[in-house]
């Protein structure tokens, strides 16, 4: 069976990081504001 050769592009893994980085931010940071809606929202009641 012939071995696979593959080619990997620098650059293109980096954006693909990125992309993958801030999206892990995004959804931590909205968690953390539901929880602080949440807490809030008992707070108040």
């Amino acid at each position: 069976m012939p071995e696979k050769i593959v080619q990997l592009n620098e650059k293109v893994i980096k954006g693909q990081l990125k992309e993958l980085v801030r999206g892990g931010c995004r959804f931590v940071k909205h968690i953390g504001q539901r929880t602080q809606r949440e807490k809030a929202s008992r707070g108040a009641s």
